[in-house]
């Protein structure tokens, strides 16, 4: 399986070299770090990254936005733009390029690679069917398959596969969702919406608005919770009859 490829345009020294360890830590290849927009748009021509990410405010002639709309207009790539600015005009501004994602500073490696994994993922949904079929986006999705017992994460630069066996239930946490296990809990840079959609497994069902749960795994329920384990996990009337319909229920 190759590496993702990505590119790095930031002129804060500190900043780039941060992205730069970061990434390669996660396993990305990282294609090259470059302070100017115009010493990085040949290589970007000529590279091809998988992914681009860009500060917005940049030194040279060239800003942020500027190297995003030329790309834009000589290939389709996914880009993440890199500020520390959050004020409405520069929002708007790089909006209009449409970027797949927006990493504001300060960062941490956690923030960065849900960045990157938005950026692949909106990108695959804004693109063509061919598109979207390219290895490079698919490699890099928090699931693959399909397998029918399971799925996997991708967690320590590598990717474990969680057994349905094993799995209780998934609780939203903001961006993210944590999945609780018999042996611990993972988190994974998903909404349940999209866990859903994307692992597609009957077994698993929503319940409330902040929980999914395997149903295999249900002790006991009653009008207002469902018990797995040691767990009591929320029903709500927005979902009960879905749930009620996977049960045996006399």
């Amino acid at each position: 399986m190759n590496n993702l490829q990505i590119t790095i345009v930031e002129d804060e020294l500190i900043v780039s070299e941060d992205l730069r360890q970061i990434l390669q830590d996660e396993g990305y290849d990282v294609t090259g770090c470059f302070e100017y927009a115009e010493e990085a748009l040949g290589h970007l021509v000529d590279v091809k990254p998988d992914l681009v990410m860009i500060d917005i405010r940049l030194k040279g002639k060239m800003t942020g936005i500027d190297l995003a709309e030329k790309l834009r207009n000589s290939h389709s790539v996914p880009i993440i733009f890199v500020t520390a600015n959050t004020d409405e005009e520069t929002y708007q501004l790089a909006r209009r390029t449409k970027p797949q994602a927006f990493l504001v500073k300060p960062f941490n490696a956690r923030t960065l690679i849900a960045a990157v994994d938005l950026a692949l993922f909106n990108y695959a949904q804004n693109n063509t069917a061919e598109a979207i079929v390219d290895s490079s986006v698919l490699e890099r999705k928090d699931f693959h398959g399909p397998i029918q017992d399971g799925f996997f994460i991708r967690e320590g630069g590598r990717h474990k596969k969680i057994k349905l066996t094993d799995l209780l239930f998934i609780e939203a946490d903001g961006s993210y969702a944590k999945l609780v296990t018999n042996s611990g809990h993972h988190t994974i840079t998903q909404n349940l919406s999209t866990f859903l959609r994307r692992t597609n497994l009957p077994l698993l069902v929503r319940v409330h608005r902040s929980y999914i749960i395997n149903v295999n795994r249900v002790d006991s329920f009653d009008e207002g919770y469902v018990y797995i384990d040691k767990y009591p996990i929320p029903i709500s009337k927005t979902y009960r009859s879905e749930f009620l319909s996977t049960l045996n229920a006399l």
